[in-house]
C-alpha cells in the first residue's frame, strides 16, 4: 500500500508540472535507461551515454571524495563496480522509488531508492540503499555529473540536523556578502568541486583554487 500510494502522489505531481513535465519525462527516461544498462552490465554505455565526465563521486561518511575525469575512468570505474558486486552475488538491482527536482531548465537533482538483488530474490545488505544524481543538458540530452550513495536512512532527518543545514548556507551566504573567500574556502567547500562555469564544468581539487 505504501508504495501504491507514493505512485498516486507521484502521479498527480507529474499532472500539476507544468512546463517542467517534458523534462521531467526525459528525466524518467534517463535514468530508467541507466537501470536497464546497469543491470545488462553495460559499462562502456554508462560512460558514454548516462555520464559526462568529470564525475564526483562523494564518499559519504569519508573525508575522501573522488572525481572520475574522462570517460574512458568513468567506464573503468563501472566495470571494477559491477566485478566488485557480482563477488557479493549481485544479480540485478530493482528501483522502488524515483523522483526528481528541477533547477532552471537544463539541470536537475534525482533521488533514487533500490536494492541489490542476489539471484534468488535475496536483497543484499543493506536491503533499501538511496543514490542522489545532479544532471545537466546539453546537446546529447541529459548526462549525470555527480551520484552518491548509502543505505536508505531509518528514519527522516532530524530537526538538529535540518537546523545545522541551514546554519551552515546562512554562513554562506554572510561570507560571501563579506567577500570572505578564505573562509569561504576553508569552511563551507570540501575539495574536490565541481562548478559550473558559462555551461562548461570543471573541477578544483584544492582548497587554493576554491578560493580562487
Amino acid at each position: 500500500l505504501p508504495d501504491r500510494l507514493a505512485d498516486a502522489v507521484r502521479f498527480l505531481g507529474r499532472m500539476l508540472a507544468g512546463n517542467d513535465s517534458q523534462a521531467i519525462r526525459e528525466l524518467k527516461a534517463h535514468m530508467d535507461r541507466y537501470v536497464e544498462l546497469f543491470n545488462h552490465e553495460q559499462a562502456a554505455a554508462i560512460g558514454k551515454e548516462i555520464y559526462s565526465a568529470p564525475v564526483l563521486l562523494p564518499q559519504l561518511g569519508s573525508e575522501q571524495h573522488s572525481v572520475v575525469r574522462t570517460t574512458a575512468d568513468v567506464q573503468k570505474h563501472w566495470a571494477d563496480t559491477f566485478t566488485k558486486i557480482k563477488v557479493r552475488g549481485w544479480s540485478r538491482s530493482v528501483v522502488h522509488d524515483m523522483h526528481f527536482r528541477m533547477a532552471g531548465p537544463d539541470m536537475a537533482f534525482a533521488g533514487m531508492t533500490f536494492s541489490r538483488l542476489r539471484a534468488n530474490g535475496e536483497a543484499i545488505p543493506p536491503k533499501r540503499r538511496t543514490a542522489d544524481y545532479v544532471l545537466l543538458k546539453g546537446a546529447s540530452g541529459w548526462r549525470l555529473l555527480s551520484v552518491s550513495s548509502q543505505a536508505e536512512p531509518a528514519e527522516p532527518a532530524s530537526p538538529q540536523a535540518v537546523k545545522g543545514v541551514e546554519t551552515h548556507m546562512k554562513r554562506y551566504v554572510a561570507l560571501c556578502n563579506e567577500e570572505g573567500f578564505e573562509d569561504v574556502a576553508r569552511e563551507i567547500f570540501h575539495a574536490p568541486v565541481l562548478w559550473r562555469v558559462d555551461r562548461q564544468v570543471q573541477v578544483d581539487m584544492t582548497g587554493e583554487a576554491i578560493r580562487e
